[in-house]
């Protein structure tokens, strides 16, 4: 009875090591994904302010520019809040961090599978998650749904994880579409405005 316990015990930490490193890789890269196109915007951002002085300074006589100084205004904020959201929220290195917080958790993976010491591995799990910043709700739902994905090919052991609820689902998907949408806010939108300058030009 006691093995069986303790056999349970270590089950259920290895499961709790697994989910958990799961979801700090998650947010390693979610944040890296927001720091990759926040700088991107910026970058095309400068690259379209540059362009519309370029047009003012070699067609002075352009009829649009009251329409040009606006789109620079717009671009301006548009880099300013960027940049601002970048220096304040630390992306790179909370990813980083993250990266640090998850090769530790699985080096403390495989040290519980080859001792099965579930108190000592408890302790420095513990230590661990005091020493870093959280993932978020949506880090976590992301790897649950990774492990329910894989529980219908694998039924072993602690991969054998709670399915996630309609609500998880639901929260999966708006955050998809959520970044889908800033994808698309950051790449095509520039592309856009970039074919109605030429239009304008040509009229």
């Amino acid at each position: 009875m006691e093995n069986n316990n303790k056999k349970e015990n270590v089950q259920e930490l290895e499961k709790n090591i697994v989910i958990t490193k799961n979801s700090r890789m998650k947010a390693e890269v979610r944040l890296k994904f927001y720091s990759f196109w926040l700088n991107t915007g910026v970058a095309i951002s400068s690259i379209i302010i540059v362009i519309i002085n370029v047009i003012i300074l070699v067609f002075p006589d352009y009829d649009r520019k009251h329409i040009l100084t606006f789109v620079s205004l717009f671009y301006s904020l548009l880099i300013l809040i960027s940049s601002l959201l970048i220096w304040s929220r630390n992306f790179e290195i909370r990813a980083n961090n993250f990266k640090d917080c998850y090769l530790r958790l699985d080096k403390l993976l495989r040290e519980l599978k080859s001792t099965n010491d579930e108190i000592k591995i408890g302790k420095k799990y513990d230590s661990i998650l005091k020493k870093f910043e959280n993932h978020e709700t949506v880090d976590y739902i992301d790897a649950m749904l990774e492990f329910n994905i894989k529980q219908k090919k694998d039924q072993s052991s602690y991969k054998k994880m709670r399915l996630i609820t309609l609500n998880e689902k639901i929260k999966h998907y708006f955050f998809k579409i959520i970044r889908i949408l800033f994808y698309i806010l950051i790449v095509i939108a520039p592309l856009i405005f970039s074919y109605y300058l030429i239009f304008c030009i040509k009229s």
